[in-house]
């Protein structure tokens, strides 16, 4: 038989049998010849493609304001795991502990403040109605968040604070930022835009590109020699010591990066909704209704 658009089908001498022009000279079983025409039977249909050209269309709408937000979100993704995964070398150095190994205490309490302050700032967040209104909130949330946490990292490094405060206010800056930037944001922005449709697209490129954050640090980690696993108290303690000097690198570097992008992200959104506000309902070809937005501003 004929397999559509995988290749055409013609006769052969005078027994009218179809030979598979594509195929034929394939040594392939059967099974491999059959899930071809299976996979040009479930050819896309054309819901499917018309979803597909609004996710695109959503994405050149909104890319002057998403975009900066995606990176920032992958900073903070690179951020989180690696305080996560070297949290005993982390806390060990920055309270001074002995033998390169933190106190049980630090490793439970250290996120505590920064759930509950998330936890009470997203229930807040639920309170306003209007969309747009709570998504300029939450970004300026986010930039205090980081600000809080570059605040607190140079007054460590200054002599103002000890290592316990600096790790409750670091945690408390990351986890706020990090618990508002993703689904609370994405929701709203659906809201306020009157999109239809899911956010499984935008939690799905903001998470890729937090994994490829993450195992950058982490590759480049290995490389750099910290967390050999040493075996001595005083070497284990020098390995503590380096995975925080490169800890803090990545947190002045990242929050200085993301600083800049959340204060984009928040402009751009701020402009082009309220552009989107004065032309009512979305038409055909406001595709660049982001970008339209800015230059209406700037002008």
């Amino acid at each position: 038989g004929h397999i559509g658009v995988w290749g055409d089908t013609r006769t052969h001498g005078h027994t009218n049998k179809t030979i598979d022009t594509q195929t034929r000279h394939i040594p392939a079983p059967g099974v491999f010849r059959r899930g071809l025409r299976q996979i040009d039977r479930h050819r896309p249909t054309s819901t499917e493609m018309s979803v597909a050209r609004d996710r695109r269309a959503f994405l050149r709408r909104w890319a002057c304001g998403l975009a900066p937000l995606c990176v920032a979100y992958a900073l903070l993704t690179g951020v989180r795991s690696l305080r996560d995964l070297f949290a005993d070398q982390l806390f060990a150095a920055s309270l001074g502990a002995p033998g390169g190994a933190a106190p049980g205490w630090i490793l439970w309490t250290a996120d505590l403040p920064g759930a509950l302050v998330s936890a009470a700032t997203l229930v807040a967040f639920g309170r306003i109605r209007d969309s747009h209104r709570a998504m300029q909130a939450m970004l300026s949330v986010m930039i205090a968040a980081t600000c809080l946490a570059l605040v607190a990292t140079g007054a460590w490094q200054l002599g103002l604070l000890g290592g316990g405060s600096w790790q409750l206010l670091l945690g408390t800056g990351v986890f706020l930022c990090y618990a508002t930037m993703g689904t609370p944001f994405y929701e709203r922005l659906l809201a306020a835009t009157r999109t239809e449709g899911t956010i499984a697209l935008l939690v799905f490129l903001s998470d890729f590109g937090g994994y490829l954050v993450s195992l950058a640090l982490l590759l480049a980690k290995s490389l750099s020699g910290v967390g050999g696993g040493a075996a001595s108290a005083a070497d284990r303690a020098r390995e503590a010591e380096a995975a925080l000097s490169l800890f803090i690198r990545v947190v002045w570097g990242a929050g200085g990066a993301m600083l800049v992008l959340l204060v984009v992200a928040k402009v751009a959104f701020g402009v082009s909704l309220n552009w989107r506000a004065d032309r009512g309902p979305w038409r055909e070809g406001d595709e660049g209704s982001c970008h339209r937005g800015v230059e209406r501003h700037a002008a």
